[in-house]
């Protein structure tokens, strides 16, 4: 190997890392500011789970923070590490009766009488049925984990930036409400 050949490799290698570090300080900070506004109460996750009808307006700010976080997710500004740590509460929120009927009267209104290209909170549900679904490859266990971890969000991801068609994402966003009313999970 020849002196300038080594010397490229080790520029390479620095930009890469330069570029690496500040990719994760950006997240670094992307997650401290998302906590620093984060309201306790709307979080929590023993509240969601306890309680037996919950305000349309707590509905409301928690479903906002949540797609806000899978947006962040889904323009790479957070990795699936930290989405994990939103997981619990976004699944559970999105399975809630009471939920369900706040979201209903949102998705119609912004449907039919706003009349949106795309439904409310879609980051939101398309976030949470990647993680679903990357939940059920990760119990399947070794193969399918890495591919759970590393590929399947990505591919995802990708599918839903470049989906231009806003008629898939009104049906994932209706799928919430109406497998509610099927008796099949979301």
């Amino acid at each position: 190997m020849s002196i300038s050949t080594i010397q490229t490799l080790i520029t390479i290698l620095s930009i890469y890392l330069f570029l690496r570090i500040y990719w994760i300080q950006a997240s670094s900070a992307s997650l401290i500011n998302m906590m620093g506004i984060q309201k306790h109460h709307i979080l929590n996750e023993v509240d969601f789970v306890n309680s037996i009808q919950i305000d349309r307006d707590t509905i409301i700010e928690a479903l906002s923070y949540l797609n806000m976080v899978s947006k962040l997710y889904l323009n790479n500004s957070i990795n699936f590490n930290m989405l994990k740590t939103f997981e619990g509460i976004m699944i559970k929120l999105l399975e809630r009766d009471d939920v369900c009927l706040v979201y209903e009267k949102i998705f119609y209104e912004f449907r039919d009488v706003i009349k949106t290209a795309e439904p409310p909170y879609i980051n939101l549900i398309y976030t949470v049925d990647i993680l679903k679904r990357s939940n059920i490859l990760l119990k399947k266990g070794f193969p399918c984990s890495l591919y759970a971890l590393r590929v399947y969000p990505r591919l995802k991801k990708t599918a839903f930036h470049f989906n231009p068609g806003s008629s898939y994402k009104w049906q994932i966003a209706s799928n919430i409400f109406l497998s509610k009313k099927s008796g099949v999970n979301f």
